[in-house]
């Protein structure tokens, strides 16, 4: 199986004296895989992955690619 760990993120900053505007956007930022032999989880090190990297539950997603 293979999971990519998505991130909510700023893609695009506009700002002016007066106003700011932020894009955001889902960006890949990894994929993992489960290994052939069973040892390692795909889900599981994507989820790792994320609270190694300190992103906030609300702000990433592991979505399953295969």
């Amino acid at each position: 199986m293979i999971y990519i760990l998505m991130i909510w993120t700023v893609v695009g900053y506009a700002g002016t004296q007066v106003s700011t505007h932020i894009k955001m956007d889902w960006r890949t930022l990894g994929e993992f895989h489960t290994s052939s032999d069973g040892r390692s989880d795909a889900r599981q090190l994507c989820e790792e992955a994320a609270r190694q990297l300190g992103i906030n539950s609300e702000n990433y997603r592991c979505v399953r690619s295969k």
